[in-house]
């Protein structure tokens, strides 16, 4: 019981601090890979479960202190993945935040500038990469990723 309540403590107080990583010093660290942390192998199922509920928590957070109309978060994916990276690294998982970008052209998505298109629009997107979760292609693939 004490477990989900830190768990869904945990996940708040990732919420209310993510626009405080949101400066270049802070911001590198979570893209940059996490110190060493061990064979992920040793993370327990119920811990896995608890960072779960704590991610979901911060996101649930996230959302109800954007809809209060707070000018300092919202509810945005460079707000989540900043508040997921807090809590799955506070819970010992390896994982960076990743900031992708692509411009929608004439055909369609773009990685490169080279074409004559003139960009229509440019998309961009945070999501979080963790180290014991394989990665596969999915709407993150046109995205050029900024390191």
């Amino acid at each position: 019981m004490f477990g989900r309540a830190a768990a869904v403590a945990v996940g708040a107080v990732a919420a209310l601090q993510s626009p405080l990583w949101l400066g270049r010093g802070k911001l590198l660290r979570l893209i940059g890979q996490p110190r060493p942390i061990g064979p992920i192998d040793l993370i327990g199922a119920t811990h896995a479960r608890r960072a779960g509920q704590a991610v979901r928590a911060a996101h649930l957070t996230l959302r109800w202190l954007s809809l209060a109309a707070f000018p300092v978060w919202r509810n945005t994916c460079l707000y989540r993945a900043v508040a997921e990276c807090l809590v799955l690294r506070h819970y010992g998982i390896p994982a960076r935040l990743e900031l992708g970008v692509a411009r929608l052209g004439l055909r369609g998505w773009r990685l490169g500038a080279g074409d004559d298109e003139a960009p229509k629009r440019i998309m961009a997107h945070a999501w979080v990469v963790r180290a014991d979760v394989e990665v596969t292609t999915g709407a993150t693939a046109t995205l050029a990723v900024l390191r």
